[in-house]
């Protein structure tokens, strides 16, 4: 990939990424393009001469007309998040996992129509009659996914959810973590944990079922080091603070040990 000043991606996955002034992607490949309002909740996006806007209730995109005026599609949020959507005469109701997002979708009429796994970090797969709806991973928090990219709309930036990889990487959505060596274990119930593939996390309770169902990525032993993560794929956003904070932490430890070898 490469990258602009502000450290937000220019290509990605062979596709060109270009970013308004205020660094929110507004286009993404040959056919996708997007403009946003004022306060900085996107306004409407076209995919291949199809374009869609958005109403809002908050940060949540509850009602998306089309060119005409006509309501394509209604979100249903409630006081936890969303719970349902209508589009196109049918309806679509929403069950998640622990960390919120889907797990089931389920017809007006109660059938379980799709089947949804997701990972950490966004990355999942998917089983049954599979709907074409904007809705996967940590879509209670409104996480919205424009299938013609793949990428999810994180309210304020744009998400990755399988970044290319080397060989040696796990891929957790957006972030890389390099495969971690196996722990040595530890004495008593962390014993227990790492002998069965999972890591005990470190000044934590015992993980959860839930938790232990995502293995040796985000679980680690109480004496392993800190996983060191490089940084995720991102678009737009927050990507140019956080390259100028880490730069002027450079420079000040940069200063620090030239003041040391002046004494």
């Amino acid at each position: 990939m490469a990258y602009d000043g502000n450290g937000a991606p220019t290509t990605y996955k062979s596709n060109v990424a270009s970013y308004d002034r205020e660094e929110r992607l507004v286009g993404y490949g040959s056919a996708f393009t997007a403009k946003y309002r004022a306060d900085g909740l996107r306004a409407w996006r076209q995919v291949s001469g199809v374009r869609r806007y958005f109403l809002y209730d908050g940060g949540n995109p509850v009602v998306e007309p089309d060119t005409s005026g006509n309501i394509a599609a209604v979100n249903v949020f409630g006081p936890e998040g969303l719970v349902s959507r209508q589009e196109g005469g049918s309806s679509l109701h929403y069950l998640f996992d622990w960390q919120g997002s889907l797990a089931q979708k389920v017809s007006g009429s109660g059938a379980v129509l799709e089947h949804c796994w997701n990972k950490p970090y966004g990355a999942g797969s998917r089983a049954g009659t599979l709907q074409q709806d904007p809705w996967g991973y940590s879509a209670r928090s409104g996480y919205y996914l424009d299938r013609s990219t793949g990428l999810y709309l994180c309210k304020a930036r744009f998400w990755a959810d399988s970044p290319p990889a080397k060989s040696t990487d796990n891929i957790e959505g957006g972030a890389i973590w390099p495969v971690p060596a196996a722990p040595t274990p530890a004495p008593g119930p962390a014993r227990d944990l790492a002998a069965q593939g999972v890591w005990a996390k470190r000044r934590s309770p015992a993980p959860s079922s839930a938790e232990a169902g995502h293995g040796a990525a985000n679980l680690r032993g109480p004496k392993d080091p800190e996983p060191v993560l490089s940084a995720p794929t991102r678009f737009g956003g927050h990507g140019a603070p956080v390259r100028r904070l880490a730069q002027a932490r450079q420079r000040a430890r940069g200063g620090t040990r030239a003041a040391r070898r002046g004494r």
